[in-house]
């Protein structure tokens, strides 16, 4: 995690409008390739950093929490001067627990004492909770309900003025790599919910479970087409929240049919780094 969040930090997050696309194309030139695959990845490695946090801080409540958990009745992230993101839990008014990753050491603490909220406390609270139910109320029906698992709802600052809420699938099964059913919501500063936007169209549950001994699931493909060409910041984040994370795996691949000729574009997990490929025709 610690190189991870080393490549977060160095490359600011690029947001580079894709172009629509309604056929095969030709394949972007090296260059552009590199700029389009460089702001993904970034986006992607931010939105990891916080569900990789909420996920890290879930586990340490339930083993560390000093108040019964039924009594929770809101958690929020706050990301302190670039340099501590913090994930909180609270009752009506009070913290009950906080964890926090320094972005500067990379060190994780918890802390379970119960203390008054604070008005920026309150804010964060009441904002996220205003902003889901907006979406909710707003997108609601365009979004799928997956059975075996949930979505999950980051909100990240983009600039000083845009704030965006991703909609990340998560799964309740074993030995599956969730992709697909995702999306974000872009919202201004004065609290406008502007933009909604389907990364993929369907719901694309990848099931690495093996039978029999010394099998092994090494690496995972799924496809995009014209209207989706490339990796998306949440494929980043489940592949590296499932496949790297849980089941230990190197890469994962996308088989792109937006160009002519199809590509493969390959997330390398050691060295954060997208390499795309065109598929022989011969």
């Amino acid at each position: 995690m610690k190189h991870l969040l080393s490549l977060f930090l160095l490359l600011p997050m690029l947001c580079v409008a894709q172009p629509d696309r309604t056929a095969a194309s030709k394949l972007p030139s090296q260059d552009e390739l590199a700029t389009i695959n460089d702001s993904i990845l970034q986006e992607g490695l931010r939105l990891y950093t916080y569900e990789k946090l909420s996920w890290m801080a879930s586990d340490l409540l339930a083993e560390h929490a000093s108040v019964d958990l039924s009594s929770i009745r809101g958690s929020a992230a706050q990301l302190d001067g670039n340099s501590k993101l913090t994930h909180f839990y609270c009752r009506k008014d009070s913290v009950v627990f906080s964890c926090t990753l320094d972005l500067n050491d990379f060190s994780l603490s918890w802390d379970n004492t119960v203390r008054p909220m604070t008005e920026d406390d309150k804010d964060a609270v009441h904002f996220r909770s205003e902003m889901i139910n907006r979406i909710i109320e707003t997108y609601g029906d365009s979004i799928y309900t997956i059975q075996d698992g949930s979505i999950n709802i980051d909100l990240i600052w983009l600039s000083t003025d845009k704030l965006r809420a991703y909609l990340l699938q998560g799964t309740t099964l074993n030995g599956v790599i969730p992709f697909g059913n995702d999306y974000y919501v872009d919202i201004d500063i004065d609290s406008n919910l502007i933009e909604f936007h389907r990364f993929h169209h369907s719901y694309i549950p990848i099931d690495i479970r093996q039978t029999g001994e010394n099998t092994h699931a090494v690496e995972v493909i799924h496809s995009h087409t014209v209207d989706n060409p490339f990796f998306t910041p949440t494929d980043i984040c489940n592949a590296l929240l499932y496949a790297r994370d849980l089941f230990e795996m190197k890469s994962v691949s996308v088989l792109s049919t937006a160009f002519d000729p199809p590509v493969i574009m390959t997330f390398n997990m050691e060295d954060m780094s997208i390499t795309v490929n065109e598929l022989d025709h011969h």
